[in-house]
């Protein structure tokens, strides 16, 4: 439930998303770092606090639609007793749980 702000470069606005934190712009250089400008940075950090538990809110529906484990493991649970089920295989996952 921790909004964020954050660069906008790399796989951090697709892991944030719209809704749970603010993206600064920088410009993208393989030859140099350039981190995101202070004042655009502090003026996101205002905007968060001035609607903090809306970002707060959607930072945690995020994280647990997200990144939750449990969705993760089910589908995985559900591709391997597929695969399990079609082959001929003797082994039994009731053994496993």
């Amino acid at each position: 439930g921790l909004p964020v702000v954050y660069s906008l470069s790399g796989g951090v606005p697709e892991l944030v998303g719209p809704d749970a934190g603010i993206g600064v712009s920088s410009p993208l250089d393989w030859n140099r770092l350039h981190p995101p400008d202070p004042g655009e940075m502090a003026a996101a950090v205002l905007q968060i606090l001035s609607s903090y538990e809306d970002y707060a809110r959607a930072a945690r529906s995020r994280a647990v639609e997200n990144f939750d484990v449990r969705p993760w493991l089910k589908r995985h649970e559900e591709l391997f007793e597929s695969l399990l089920s079609g082959a001929n295989c003797s082994l039994n996952l009731a053994k496993f749980r």
